[in-house]
């Protein structure tokens, strides 16, 4: 996997890492639970005291706060 991901917005550059990039490839036409599933079968379980799907749910949340995803 790679670590981080560059996207270019109206002129504002966004450095993604963590789950970011994994999201940003995963993200379209998928629920939260399809996400989650998705992203601990790529990157493994989450650090200790971690919730998944709110971990999920809070970048997704971030990210449409920044203009790189849109809910549907």
């Amino acid at each position: 996997l790679d670590d981080r991901l560059a996207v270019l917005t109206q002129s504002r550059l966004h450095v993604l890492d963590g789950i970011g990039p994994e999201l940003w490839r995963s993200a379209d036409g998928c629920s939260i639970e399809g996400l989650t599933d998705r992203l601990r079968a790529r990157m493994g379980e989450p650090p200790a005291g971690v919730e998944p799907m709110q971990a999920v749910e809070d970048a997704i949340v971030a990210m449409t706060a920044a203009g790189l995803l849109q809910r549907a």
